[in-house]
């Protein structure tokens, strides 16, 4: 059995040392990133724009349980998206282009008097949504 010399037991102390203690700055950098990054995803998520109300200007939208609908309502706006139009479901897309944009692509699969039509959703000048086949 070959004994370790005095300066190969203190190379091993060193390099071990410097192991742990570059495990340890590792980590607490990890940490700072990470913290870094959960702090830009709150502010990010506070600088989201919310889906402000295109009739009244005021309110937000919120989902309801049958349609989306102003949060201004108490304050007379009635300004309202229902989930189903035409027999289609709006997805989440058609209702933000209808809020920010008054209007949609092309919407297929839409059944009007039996028969399945494709069309633009719009919202007409009283905020109403209509059909532009």
């Amino acid at each position: 059995m070959k004994l370790l010399t005095k300066n190969t037991i203190v190379l091993l102390i060193v390099t071990l040392f410097v192991f742990i203690i570059g495990g340890f700055v590792f980590y607490y950098q990890l940490q700072n990133i990470m913290n870094e990054e959960a702090i830009e995803a709150l502010y990010a998520k506070k600088e989201k724009v919310e889906n402000v109300c295109p009739k009244c200007k005021t309110g937000n939208i919120l989902k309801g349980n049958t349609a989306y609908g102003c949060s201004g309502w108490k304050n007379g706006c009635n300004f309202r998206l229902p989930f189903e139009f035409f027999g289609k479901l709006l997805s989440e897309k058609d209702v933000q282009s209808l809020i920010k944009k008054g209007e949609t692509s092309i919407v297929k699969g839409m059944v009007k008097d039996g028969a399945k039509i494709n069309g633009k959703l719009k919202l007409d000048a009283d905020f109403v949504l209509t059909l532009d086949s």
